[in-house]
């Protein structure tokens, strides 16, 4: 069926079939608007009200630089604990000189610590903002 198809036309085939089940079937979608607002199609069914939601993506120029370490030490951590689910499937690489010892336990519990810590840290240090009351 396929056999003188080549892959980047395959490619194209694949995207052009789900475009068109996006089109004319229900299943959803959304374009973000002005980097604020999310437009949701089709419309959603369940309400009759207009929705409208605001988007508001991280700015790293605003964010505090120990929050934007927190952050980058805490991506580290998650990346940590998928290399050692990737690295955890395959104990020993066998090679010429003996092979290779894969280390994917190891980093999982890592990840698993480090992202405690962190999680901690953030705790700690971030204040709750006051509670207000009505008189």
């Amino acid at each position: 069926m396929f056999g003188d198809m080549a892959v980047g036309e395959f490619y194209l085939m694949q995207s052009h079939l789900e475009t068109m089940r996006k089109v004319l079937s229900q299943e959803g979608s959304f374009d973000i608007i002005n980097n604020k607002y999310l437009q949701l199609s089709p419309k959603p069914v369940q309400t009759p009200q207009v929705v409208i939601l605001e988007y508001r993506a991280v700015d790293s120029n605003t964010i505090h630089p120990a929050y934007r370490n927190w952050i980058q030490q805490y991506a580290t951590a998650v990346s940590k604990g998928i290399l050692g689910e990737i690295r955890s499937k395959y104990t020993m690489l066998p090679s010429p000189g003996g092979g290779a010892q894969l280390n994917g336990q190891a980093l999982k519990q890592e990840s698993v610590q480090e992202m405690e810590k962190l999680s901690q840290q953030l705790l700690q240090e971030i204040e709750e903002p006051p509670a207000f009351t009505m008189f």
